[in-house]
């Protein structure tokens, strides 16, 4: 058998393990549109068409019946309603291969409802900035609670007690007075008067 021919066929294997992994779903929306997305990107030199009750509503070509289909999404379209039968039809003109995948199950639910600019919607952006807001006030009170704590330790450490002067029970015997003994300082051994 020619390397050709095994490479053909190969490629054809390959071509078909990566189509079995492809996978279409649907997402309604609350204004009635649906959206229908195959779960990765088709191969590069295949095409695609977006088929509803046996009607072609994308083309080949990407050509769009506008009657039907709302806008154009990453690996996908949203269609003005919810269709019972929309197939997404793939065709390798080299091979030969093709196949149709159904789109019927529902999508997972955090997929994303895209805006008309395809910027993300404000109400995640909210959430995302009380969550970073949440997580700061969270950090700085386990930082006030640690210096706290280290302070706490730090002042038991250094119990130190300090008595006042001239306290009541201290001994007076220590103080000195200078009336009563002018001459109690030596400088380098000679007496000082006072």
């Amino acid at each position: 058998m020619p390397l050709s021919r095994c490479l053909h066929i190969l490629s054809v294997f390959l071509i078909n393990k990566v189509l079995t992994e492809l996978q279409c779903c649907m997402n309604k929306f609350g204004n009635g549109s649906v959206s229908y997305t195959l779960n990765d990107s088709i191969p590069n030199h295949w095409t695609c068409s977006w088929i509803k009750n046996d009607l072609v509503i994308v083309d080949e070509e990407g050509v769009i019946i506008k009657d039907y289909v709302e806008s154009q999404i990453e690996n996908g379209y949203i269609l003005k309603q919810w269709y019972s039968n929309v197939l997404c039809k793939l065709e390798s003109p080299e091979d030969g291969v093709s196949r149709e995948i159904n789109c019927t199950a529902q999508c997972n639910p955090t997929y994303k409802e895209p805006t008309e600019d395809g910027s993300i919607p404000q109400y995640i952006i909210v959430i995302i900035i009380i969550l970073i807001i949440i997580l700061l006030l969270g950090v700085g009170f386990l930082v006030y609670k640690w210096c706290r704590h280290r302070r706490r330790r730090r002042d038991k450490d250094m119990d130190v007690e300090i008595q006042p002067i001239n306290a009541v029970d201290q001994d007076q015997s220590l103080i000195h007075d200078p009336d009563q003994s002018p001459d109690l300082y030596q400088d380098h051994g000679q007496m000082v008067s006072g």
